[in-house]
């Protein structure tokens, strides 16, 4: 774990969080130059190498986002890291159940219990999987949770 001044880790969080919007926006070559920025002055960062992650992610570089999201684990723990592990995971072309990338969401889940996106992907895997009781009760983790229902 990096230990980080208060200024540099608000640096940190901002520039994670800038190349992030960028890379949902789906700039690649502005979220690229972001993150190589950030990986310049925080190369081991959770957050920054979890931008690159999803950047490849959203590139189709599985592979490589695969490598990264699990350094990023290994730096520390990443729940959005996780997140996009699973989602790799369940994207996958392989027969079979999906158990790999339920157990990334459910520990995304379990590591920042306010990730949504982790939420709504494990209700659609476990309602495609007819997994009723595990559904059910995601959902009333869910209401505890944000007290409101889960949306489909």
């Amino acid at each position: 774990m990096l230990n980080l001044s208060l200024h540099d880790e608000a640096a940190a969080v901002a520039a994670v969080r800038s190349a992030i919007a960028l890379v949902n926006a789906s700039d690649w070559d502005a979220a690229a130059h972001a993150i190589d920025d950030a990986e310049r002055r925080w190369p081991a960062l959770p957050g920054v190498l979890t931008a690159r992650c999803a950047l490849d992610f959203r590139r189709n570089a599985i592979a490589a986002a695969r490598r990264i999201c699990e350094r990023a684990l290994a730096q520390g723990g990443s729940s959005w890291a996780l997140y996009l592990l699973g989602t790799m995971e369940l994207e996958a072309s392989r027969p079979g159940p999906p158990a790999a990338g339920v157990a990334h969401l459910r520990e995304a889940i379990a590591r920042d219990p306010d990730l949504v996106q982790a939420w709504r992907k494990l209700a659609r895997v476990l309602s495609k999987a007819r997994a009723t009781t595990e559904l059910e009760q995601l959902r009333r983790d869910y209401h505890a949770q944000f007290g409101a229902a889960l949306p489909d």
